[in-house]
């Protein structure tokens, strides 16, 4: 399949597919939004750890979010799976150390070496 990635004028950025992996309503010439590729895009512009609502709120102010905070929530974990996000905590003197896949608790976001190369592979 043949996918071209154009940035818009709103500053959100789309996939445009050949029809092969629409939906069945679908004609083809609807441009459909990579949501992760949005989010990447997203953290990568701030390179700061982030809490989902933090992303979530600063995606809504700046992007045309069309997803809801559940799917980001989803979307954030299998990102973190791929190794294109890392799960940090913050301590009190503002050190930051990635999280284990086991260790549970609230964690904040932070965009890895491999999620920046995509980004970068993606649309510049």
């Amino acid at each position: 399949m043949v996918e071209q990635i154009q940035k818009c004028a709103s500053n959100s950025f789309w996939r445009e597919s050949d029809g092969d992996n629409m939906g069945a309503s679908d004609d083809g010439d609807v441009p459909k939004i990579d949501t992760e590729l949005q989010i990447l895009r997203f953290m990568s512009e701030y390179d700061i750890p982030l809490q989902p609502r933090q992303v979530f709120g600063g995606m809504v102010l700046n992007e045309d979010v069309t997803f809801s905070y559940g799917t980001l929530q989803n979307k954030l974990s299998g990102l973190v799976e791929s190794g294109d996000l890392k799960r940090v905590s913050i301590d009190r003197d503002g050190d930051i150390e990635e999280m284990g896949p086991d260790e549970g608790g609230r964690a904040n976001y932070l965009i890895s070496e491999q999620g920046k190369q995509r980004v970068v592979e993606e649309y510049e």
